[in-house]
């Protein structure tokens, strides 16, 4: 029988997970998605991914590429896979693909976003998709040192340690902050949240070509240091240029990160 290749988008709450990767006697978002496969094409499928999103990471788009004989049409197999999935991870559409795509080494960008409640308290209701600092911050300061990360650098300052050895140089497209209000946020729908005036908070998008290890969480992490005063963007600028984490912020809170997607160009159109 001939191999067919294929292009799934998931969207998934990390919040029980240990992240992508599968791990001996861990929960894993892609041994739950090989489950599913194997339930659905009754073939043993690896499922390689466009980023491997850590332990409490959301995602609206990650994507996934894998090779199978099964003769299911392609459009089909969201739903086939949502049959087997848990309620945690939805498959959100599918499609063919060339043989020669991969959902990692075939995109041209990625997009990420990371939301900040800024105030006294946790908030219940917001805490799985959120962090939440203390005090306000100046965000002018923030775009400042944001804009420096902007471009092709090296990046190794803002790896974090157990990363996989190889090259530490990135290009970073945009990093764009916004001021959002309660109104704006995750949370149960139909009825005006109690938050919507009196928790502000912070919304980054970072897109870029390919991130390190907990690079994001790093990038924001410091970003917030910058805003609250405890660092300033020349910082940044020698985190950049001597590759030294001590430059930098701490890690940005895991729940706080969604992959919200991943462009393939003109090339892989969905």
């Amino acid at each position: 029988m001939s191999i067919r290749h294929f292009r799934v988008e998931l969207e998934y709450d990390g919040t029980a997970f240990s992240g992508w990767q599968v791990q001996p006697g861990a929960r894993t978002i892609q041994g739950d998605v090989e489950r599913a496969l194997r339930l659905l094409t009754h073939e043993d499928i690896r499922a390689h991914s466009a980023g491997r999103t850590d332990a409490g990471v959301h995602a609206l788009g990650q994507v996934i590429s894998f090779s199978s004989t099964s003769r299911i049409d392609a459009q089909q197999v969201a739903l086939g896979l949502n049959r087997y999935l848990p309620s945690d991870v939805r498959a959100r559409r599918s499609d063919k693909v060339p043989a020669e795509f991969h959902a990692r080494y075939s995109a041209r960008a990625k997009t990420y976003g990371y939301t900040a409640l800024i105030g006294r308290g946790a908030r219940p209701l917001l805490s799985r998709y959120a962090a939440t600092y203390w005090p306000e911050v100046d965000v002018d300061k923030m775009r400042e040192a944001a804009a420096l990360m902007v471009g092709k650098h090296e990046f190794a300052a803002f790896a974090a340690s157990g990363r996989q050895p190889g090259p530490t140089v990135r290009t970073v497209h945009e990093v764009a902050i916004e001021v959002v209000s309660g109104e704006a946020l995750p949370g149960p729908v139909g009825w005006s949240p109690p938050w919507a005036e009196e928790t502000p908070a912070i919304r980054f998008t970072v897109i870029g070509g390919g991130f390190l290890y907990k690079m994001v969480r790093n990038m924001v992490g410091t970003l917030m240091e910058v805003g609250q005063g405890k660092m300033d963007a020349g910082s940044v600028a020698q985190a950049l240029e001597t590759g030294d984490r001590r430059f930098c912020g701490t890690t940005a809170p895991a729940q706080g990160l969604v992959m919200v997607g991943v462009d393939y160009g003109d090339a892989y159109p969905w």
